[in-house]
C-alpha cells in the first residue's frame, strides 16, 4: 500500500517509508504509527502489506494473530531485570535478558521459557539448581526435587564414619575383620599351623625344634 486508508479492526498495514500503521477500529484512519525499522528490522522495509499476520493489543503493542504456533514473524521481547522470564507470552516469542546477554523462546504460551543459544553456566541445565551455593560445594542428587543441587561433600572424620563400619569400645591391639555384614573391631585370635599327612590323611600342628606350636592370627 502506498498510503494510509480504511483498514479492518485491529489491523496493522504497511503505509510506506519504512512505516506500519494500525487502527482501532475498522473503518477509520490508522490511530497508531510504529516505526517498521523498530519492529522487525531494516531488511524488512520492502514488504508491502503486513496486516495478516499481525494484530493492535491494549497498549499500543503489536502482537502475533493468534495461533499454535502463532502465524507471522514474532516481536522480539526485551527483559531489563537479570533472571529468565517468567511471564506469560504468545507461544513461540523470544524474549532478550539484557543484563545476561541471553536469548530465551516461550514453549506454550504462558509461563515456559527455554534458553536458546547453548549453555554458559552448569545452572542453566534444567536438573540443575545451585542456589546458595559456596567454595568446596559439590554436586549432589535430590530425589525429593529431581535436581542436582549444591551442597558440602561428605566428610569422614574417623574411621566409624563409614557406613559399613561399626567400632565399639576399641583397645590396643584389636583388628578390623568383616563379619559377613560389616566391618567391627575384634581381639586377636591365634591359632595354630596344621598340615596334612597325605600318606594317613591326618592333620598336624607344625612345631618348632623347641616343640613349640607355630601360630598364626585366625
Amino acid at each position: 500500500m502506498a498510503g494510509r486508508g480504511s483498514v479492518s479492526k485491529y489491523a496493522i498495514q504497511y503505509v510506506g517509508g519504512g512505516r506500519i500503521e494500525g487502527a482501532t477500529s475498522g473503518g477509520g484512519n490508522a490511530l497508531l504509527a510504529v516505526d517498521q525499522h523498530a519492529l522487525d528490522g531494516p531488511e524488512h522495509t520492502a514488504k508491502s502489506d503486513l496486516h495478516s499476520p499481525w494484530t493492535l493489543v491494549a497498549g499500543g503493542r503489536i502482537a502475533p494473530t493468534a495461533g499454535d504456533p502463532p502465524t507471522g514473524e514474532v516481536v522480539l521481547q526485551v527483559k531489563t531485570s537479570a533472571g529468565a522470564p517468567t511471564h506469560a507470552a504468545t507461544r513461540g516469542t523470544p524474549c532478550l535478558v539484557a543484563p545476561d546477554e541471553r536469548v530465551y523462546v516461550n514453549l506454550d504460551g504462558a509461563t515456559d521459557w527455554m534458553l536458546i543459544g547453548g549453555i554458559d553456566v552448569l545452572d542453566d541445565l534444567a536438573d540443575v539448581d545451585t542456589t546458595g551455593k559456596s567454595d568446596g560445594d559439590v554436586l549432589t542428587w535430590s530425589s525429593g526435587t529431581s535436581t542436582w543441587i549444591a551442597a558440602p561433600p561428605s566428610t569422614v572424620a574417623t574411621l566409624d564414619d563409614l557406613t559399613d563400619v561399626a567400632i565399639t569400645a576399641p583397645v590396643a591391639g584389636q583388628r578390623l575383620r568383616y563379619d559377613g555384614s560389616g566391618w567391627a573391631n575384634t581381639d586377636l585370635v591365634w591359632r595354630p599351623v596344621m598340615v596334612e599327612d597325605p600318606g594317613s590323611g591326618n592333620w598336624y600342628v607344625v612345631v618348632t625344634g623347641d616343640g613349640d606350636a607355630v601360630m598364626v592370627e585366625a
